[in-house]
């Protein structure tokens, strides 16, 4: 593993791995990024990264910023939005350093949603692989925490912020989700 630090266009640093085959030569290997899931950081994903290296892929994992990890920014400034640049801002870094190459996304949870999102909005992953998927946000929070806290911010009824899976989050984040 190699540590990668890449620079999004508003500043904030990007933390990354760049896991690839030992001995091997990786300019024209695929490249699989591991967009982790809400609350985990690309550590969590260190077995699954060095079992697709020692498969004879690259693997850029990075941890999102305003989230957990070694991430710039607060947590309590999380949205989709953003992490949503940060899974953008990685696969055109990939692009730029390995433009020959083929990319694949893994993304986990609430990362699969920003990388459906981000897909369908600019496509750059010749294969997008969802792992547990969240494609419906507010059921699946309805789920979890047994309340709508997105019915609750629509009429105004929401305090300044809310927990969200665990994480304490502004009400940014739910409107942002609602709307993307």
């Amino acid at each position: 593993s190699s540590p990668l630090t890449i620079k999004k266009d508003n500043g904030q640093l990007i933390p990354a791995y760049h896991d690839r085959p030992e001995g091997e030569e990786v300019a024209e290997l695929p490249v699989v990024v591991i967009s982790p899931g809400y609350g985990e950081t690309k550590r969590d994903y260190l077995t699954l990264a060095y079992y697709f290296a020692g498969n004879g892929f690259q693997v850029v994992r990075y941890d999102y910023t305003n989230h957990v990890g070694e991430s710039d920014g607060s947590h309590y400034q999380v949205s989709l939005s953003s992490m949503k640049e940060d899974f953008q801002t990685v696969t055109r870094f990939v692009r730029d350093t390995w433009p020959h190459t083929t990319l694949i996304e893994v993304a986990s949870s609430l990362g699969a949603r920003v990388a459906l999102k981000a897909e369908a909005e600019r496509p750059s992953v010749a294969l997008l692989v969802m792992l547990m998927g969240i494609v419906n946000v507010q059921r699946s929070v309805v789920t979890v925490h047994q309340e709508d806290l997105f019915a609750k911010y629509v009429v105004g009824e929401s305090p300044d912020s809310a927990n969200f899976l665990g994480f304490n989050v502004g009400n940014q984040f739910l409107g942002d989700a609602i709307s993307n």
